[in-house]
């Protein structure tokens, strides 16, 4: 700094001198009016300058009183007190003051230069993050200038220790400060510059780019990219890449036309849209109580688990109904093969006999829960239709229905609508995870060690996985507080306990007898009922006098030896349903029986028994029939058909068709030729020329068998009548 001259003060002719930073006014030009120069640059007092400046107070107000700084007075408990410029104060005490002065919070936006209004505008129109951006920047480089190298590494490296998350280099520093002496203070906002001199996308070529981009092809940016300048090329022919927008450039000029939403749902279909961005229904609870409704559906663990020694492991499935209210897990069964509909009936079982029967079932759309005998089946036809119909007949006849529980269907692969989805995630999460032999949720998450697990024999048996999964449900996942809108920090099991309000209950042995799998409609055939499934027939003593009857049964899902018969014919709403009675299996006889098998001996002699009572049974009728002649019943049917000829007045006449049509086929030129040719031939002259006389005892000679042994026969026939004559 020069001396001798004296400096005036803001709002004088002239500005700094003394300062040294980049944002400082050149001198012996016009002050700034800008109002950002007043309100961010920095003002000492006088005992702060002294302490910069290692010098007492009264010398640091003599050089005030000089003007050797840029100083401006204000009024403070003593009266007037001089306030000095940061930036006027010589090098080496701005280098102490931002040494001491670096803030542990990050600084504020702060405009140490005086810019003009115009690129005020353009910051204020900036996003919040490129303001963010530029607010570090600038804060670094004021807190920076005028330091020296070593100065500058204790600066860094006390910022990295502050600010760790933050990237910053002695070279990205100088890289800065050079950036903005040559293009300004704006260049510090990010990307401004970086695109200067280079063509903008044109709408043509964006809709190029935008045509390959946005498909489920998902190509790349890059190979997009590539298509649109070679199609650009095609019509400006004297374009190169070097003056081509960038392939970031087309992504960035695509999405700012086109929201992240619509790209995804064009990139990867709308199934997988529809889980990210899809719009959904936020449910009202408020009239929900708990026990109201559940919620069914299958899922399969990731775990491996041995079945039996010496068998393939399995991984497992549990058929689960949930409470919607509370979350709560009221009926599980775990089984090694694929769901079915017994998994079903054995589950709702389980959930109605321990927790009630619910009003409501929310249930997925799969075959298995469409079965006529749990739901009914879903109703595709809104159309109301009073007759009965044999579809109305199933739904009546199904266990939701006669349990006064209404059942509501899901859309397909619409795992939203089913809560109980994210429950299989807990499991998977808070359960699978946990034990040995699990393999992932899909191929790329399969660990390798899943394969020495198995070999090794360290997965679980099924009796232990068993044992943990119901400890699991009952101790961790019913009993885990849930931090959400409806349980608000409650478990479910407190959450039933403190709003569950009625339980619909009936008699266990009614609830069994309800939970059995309903067979469809048949018939009692010669030797009872057949079930399709199995091949087996179920035989009752009540069944003799009943073939014929169409009956449908219900059966244990695990006793399948013995069925409830009822008439499918019966009126709706029978206090009995229509029942008939039991059926057991019919045992089958052996083909061959040996003379020494007493076992298979007796089992045909009660089969033989059981249809000579059977026989008996059938021909015990009340009403005995009276036998009519076989000539009266042909004469009784053609006295029908006259009665009902005369009724609709028809009478046979006997004459046939008026009008002869004749048909010519080739075949007519065929005879008409061997007419002509057999007309054509002249008839041969016979000559009558007696012939030698043959002696009667002597046999003549036959030019074929057939002949020999007729004429033979013959003349036995003469021998006898000749000898009976005589």
């Amino acid at each position: 700094m020069s001396k001798g001259k004296k400096l005036p003060t803001l709002g004088m002719e002239g500005g700094q001198k003394g300062g040294q930073d980049f944002n400082s006014c050149p001198p012996n030009k016009e002050p700034n009016n800008n109002k950002a120069l007043c309100k961010n640059d920095i003002w000492l007092s006088v005992h702060e300058a002294g302490q910069f400046l290692n010098a007492p107070k009264r010398t640091i107000k003599y050089y005030c009183k000089k003007g050797k700084y840029i100083t401006q007075k204000v009024h403070g408990n003593g009266g007037l007190q001089y306030r000095i410029l940061l930036s006027s104060l010589p090098e080496s005490a701005q280098k102490k003051y931002w040494k001491e002065k670096l803030s542990i919070d990050k600084p504020k936006p702060q405009f140490h230069m005086a810019i003009g209004e115009t690129e005020l505008e353009i910051y204020s129109r900036q996003p919040a993050w490129a303001r963010k951006f530029y607010d570090r920047w600038n804060n670094i480089l004021i807190e920076t200038e005028g330091m020296s190298r070593t100065e500058l590494d204790i600066y860094i490296d006390a910022y990295k220790e502050k600010y760790p998350e933050d990237k910053i280099s002695y070279g990205s520093i100088m890289r800065r400060k050079k950036e903005v002496r040559e293009k300004g203070k704006l260049s510090l906002l990010p990307g401004y510059g970086k695109r200067a001199g280079r063509t903008e996308v044109k709408e043509e070529w964006l809709k190029v780019y935008a045509g390959l981009f946005l498909t489920e092809d998902k190509r790349s940016v890059n190979t997009c990219w590539e298509q649109a300048f070679m199609e650009a090329r095609k019509t400006e022919g004297d374009l190169v890449r070097n003056n081509f927008p960038s392939p970031s450039t087309f992504d960035k000029a695509l999405k700012s036309r086109v929201g992240k939403s619509s790209i995804y749902l064009y990139r990867y279909g709308y199934s997988a849209w529809n889980k990210k961005f899809g719009y959904y229904v936020d449910r009202d609870m408020s009239d929900v109580y708990p026990g109201m409704c559940y919620v069914s559906d299958h899922a399969q663990i990731d775990v491996a688990v041995e079945v039996a020694k010496g068998k393939k492991p399995c991984f497992p499935w549990v058929t689960a109904f949930r409470d919607l209210k509370s979350g709560k897990w009221v009926g599980w069964l775990l089984h090694p093969e694929a769901p079915n509909s017994d998994h079903i009936f054995m589950s709702f079982y389980i959930a109605a006999k321990n927790f009630g029967i619910p009003l409501h079932v929310v249930i997925d759309n799969g075959k298995d829960y469409r079965c006529h005998a749990f739901s009914g089946g879903r109703v595709r036809s809104t159309t109301v239709k009073p007759e009965v119909t044999e579809e109305s007949k199933r739904v009546a006849r199904s266990v939701l229905s006669y349990l006064g529980v209404n059942v509501h269907f899901c859309d397909p692969f619409n795992a939203q609508a089913k809560p109980i989805e994210r429950d299989f995630l807990k499991v998977k999460e808070w359960f699978s995870k946990n034990l040995p032999g699990y393999r992932g949720g899909h191929i790329k998450e399969r660990p390798e060690k899943l394969k020495k697990e198995i070999e090794s024999g360290s997965i679980l048996k099924w009796d232990e996985f068993s044992d943990l999964l119901d400890k699991f449900i009952v101790e961790r996942f019913n009993r885990k507080k849930v931090d959400g809108k409806i349980l608000k920090g409650m478990c479910p099991d407190e959450l039933w306990e403190k709003e569950c309000q009625v339980k619909r209950v009936t008699s266990l042995e009614s609830l069994k007898l309800f939970c059995m799998r309903s067979s469809g409609t048949v018939s009692i055939g010669r030797i009872g009922i057949k079930d399709s499934e199995t091949g087996f027939h179920y035989w009752g003593e009540w069944m003799s006098p009943l073939k014929g009857r169409k009956v449908y049964m219900r059966r244990d899902v695990k006793k399948y030896q013995e069925a409830y018969v009822f008439d499918a014919e019966a009126a709706f709403g029978a206090l009995d349903f229509g029942y008939l009675g039991k059926a057991i299996i019919k045992e089958r006889v052996s083909a061959i029986i040996s003379s020494d098998d007493d076992i298979e001996r007796g089992k045909l002699k009660e089969e033989i028994a059981r249809k000579r009572r059977d026989l008996k049974i059938a021909k015990d009728v009340e009403i005995r029939g009276k036998e009519i002649s076989y000539q009266d019943r042909l004469a009784n049917m053609e006295e029908i058909v006259r009665l009902e000829n005369e009724e609709r007045g028809y009478i046979p006449s006997g004459e046939g068709p008026k009008i002869t049509e004749v048909v010519r086929t080739p075949m007519d030129e065929v005879i008409k030729k061997l007419k002509e040719e057999k007309a054509e031939k002249p008839k041969p002259e016979y000559i009558y020329k007696p012939g030698p006389i043959v002696d009667e005892d002597e046999d003549p000679i036959f030019l074929f068998k057939y002949d020999r042994d007729k004429w033979l026969k013959e003349k036995a026939e003469k021998a006898r009548r000749k000898a009976e004559n005589q």
